[in-house]
């Protein structure tokens, strides 16, 4: 993940208190010492630091490919819809 720049308050920071402040450069992921989300107990923000596995795995009901080409259908059919409505 990219890094951003906080160029301005206006914009980038919210109306809540922050750490980061205008210039400061804005980590995209969890950076070793960060503290976690804010509305996390000390306890809850330890618990959650690390993805643990479940043991459930979930079945894909479309592969990656069959996504793509009902995707793309979807889209071949609107752009015909589209051109319907224009002729009209």
């Amino acid at each position: 993940m990219r890094d951003t720049k906080n160029e301005s308050t206006y914009g980038y920071l919210g109306q809540y208190p922050s750490i980061l402040s205008q210039g400061s450069i804005q980590k995209m992921s969890f950076q070793d010492g960060d503290e976690g989300p804010f509305w996390m107990t000390d306890q809850e923000r330890a618990d959650n630091k690390y993805d643990r596995g479940t043991g459930v795995k979930k079945k894909c009901e479309l592969t990656i490919n069959e996504l793509c080409q009902k995707s793309w259908r979807s889209v071949k059919l609107q752009m015909e819809e589209k051109k319907l409505c224009n002729k009209q």
